[in-house]
């Protein structure tokens, strides 16, 4: 499948100032594969370079903002894992250097590095991965009620990804953001509310609705604003944690690559997928 074969999947189009990327799968909760996460990231890229907008707005469809890397279609729970001296060991650490590693870091460092203000319209739950993008968004906005974020790692025999061990805990607070990554436990829409996480908290019934809101919410918000003042106050906030959110990233893919070539998180997924225990989404 090529980048083309995502267009559908996950949407992108500007609208004056704004790009807008939106995650199209609801059939699957929007889950997205390795190759979708790279497609995400290729939009994150062009948004950046385009020289007229000022704002990129991350939104999805149907009832899920993302469930998650979809790793059922990858085939991951049946990849076994290897041990230092195996014959397979140098294949097996190649292979989820290149499907793990190196694609979370980019991915991360991406959206660590984007000029312009970062908005996110959370229509629903975010899981995994897709809850750490959402994290580091400057701004994030909640559909209604059926918020939540889950960091579901250490169900899974992972670690923090997406830089979740620096920005839950700058979000959240060191007391809520343990509970969410040691526990693996959602945090709810009212506590995203209460603790900052949300900037604002809406009561929409429909996802095209919400989206809207925010698209017209943040364009009257605009008016009147110094283009270059605001990308430059955005770049000074975030130089005074970037270094941490960085070395965050690094820290984790590392500990991550560790479990995956040892097998932990494929016996995990096997589990999942037969029924042996049941994921907390």
């Amino acid at each position: 499948m090529t980048f083309s074969d995502e267009s559908k999947n996950i949407l992108y189009e500007v609208r004056g100032k704004i790009a807008i990327i939106q995650l199209n799968i609801p059939k699957s909760l929007n889950s997205l594969t390795g190759p979708q996460y790279l497609y995400l990231g290729q939009l994150v890229q062009r948004a950046d370079a385009d020289p007229n907008t000022l704002i990129t707005l991350l939104c999805s469809s149907g009832r899920y903002f993302s469930a998650g890397a979809n790793v059922k279609n990858e085939g991951f729970e049946n990849q076994s894992g290897a041990k230092d001296g195996d014959e397979n060991f140098l294949d097996t650490t190649a292979l989820w250097m290149s499907n793990f590693t190196a694609r979370n870091v980019w991915l991360t460092q991406l959206f660590l590095n984007h000029s312009k203000i970062t908005v996110c319209a959370m229509n629903g739950p975010a899981v995994g991965l897709s809850a750490a993008i959402v994290a580091m968004c400057d701004l994030i906005y909640g559909m209604n009620d059926s918020v939540f974020l889950l960091t579901p790692f250490a169900s899974l025999g992972l670690v923090c990804e997406g830089a979740t061990s620096v920005s839950l805990f700058q979000r959240l607070g060191i007391s809520k953001a343990n509970e969410a990554l040691i526990f693996s436990k959602p945090v709810l829409s009212k506590d995203l509310y209460r603790l900052g996480f949300l900037n604002e908290l809406y009561d929409f019934k429909d996802t095209d609705q919400f989206n809207k809101k925010i698209v017209d919410d943040l364009e009257k918000q605009m008016v009147n604003l110094n283009p270059n003042s605001m990308l430059e106050i955005k770049a000074s906030v975030r130089a005074t944690y970037q270094k941490n959110f960085e070395v965050g990233n690094v820290r984790e893919a590392v500990l991550g690559l560790q479990k995956w070539v040892a097998g932990i998180p494929q016996a995990r997924f096997t589990e999942l997928y037969k029924g042996s225990f049941k994921h907390k989404l």
